[in-house]
């Protein structure tokens, strides 16, 4: 999906990985693979959490783009702790800003049945990175709109739902479910969001491309 001013970027900075010499299946290096998983679940996941404030309480666009300026910059923060002072105790001080504000922790719902070690091993990368994301996006709407407790556990949980909605939708490939989300926030936005599929090389929610 195409960058776009109302879209937050895609969160790649906190998949790095030592450069590995051994490829899977398609030759993509697994570092790769591990960050493009990432980078996509934590934009779609971005994605939900607008849709998600847009219907449950009718957050319209210049209020999602403060909520999405706050979470930038939420994720600005973590990825500097992130470099000075790694990811767990990076996720430690996320997790002490959010203190008192977050009672129920977020997984990211499989798009499709893991099969091996690896499809687990790339789930749990892309909870990982959906689950920050979520934080991040928590503090932006405290910050941009004042919610608290209720509102945020209830967002959260309305993103589960809209992520499940996407996952129903990228049954029909990875390129559908993109497209239909991407029709929401259309709607949401009053403008046209496009979507990209020019450097997708395998399915990441689905079971194809298109």
């Amino acid at each position: 999906m195409r960058r776009n001013k109302h879209i937050p970027a895609h969160f790649g900075t906190n998949a790095a990985r030592q450069a590995q010499t051994r490829y899977l299946r398609g030759k993509t290096p697994e570092s790769e693979r591990v960050e493009k998983n990432r980078e996509a679940a934590g934009h779609v996941i971005s994605l939900c959490f607008m849709v998600a404030l847009h219907d449950r309480y009718g957050i319209g666009k210049d209020r999602l783009d403060r909520v999405i300026n706050a979470a930038n910059g939420a994720l600005e923060r973590f990825a500097v702790n992130k470099r000075g002072v790694g990811m767990e105790r990076a996720k430690k001080k996320l997790n002490e800003e959010l203190e008192g504000l977050l009672t129920e922790r977020f997984v990211l719902p499989a798009s499709k049945a893991p099969k091996s070690n690896r499809d687990w091993a790339l789930l749990g990368e892309r909870r990982e990175a959906a689950e920050i994301v979520v934080k991040c996006y928590a503090l932006g709407a405290r910050q941009a709109l004042g919610f608290g407790v209720e509102r945020l556990n209830e967002t959260v949980r309305a993103t589960e739902d809209v992520f499940r909605q996407f996952n129903e939708w990228a049954e029909g490939g990875d390129w559908f479910g993109y497209n239909m989300l991407a029709r929401r926030m259309t709607d949401i936005l009053g403008e046209p969001v496009d979507v990209d599929e020019s450097d997708a090389k395998e399915p990441i929610f689905g079971k194809t491309l298109d």
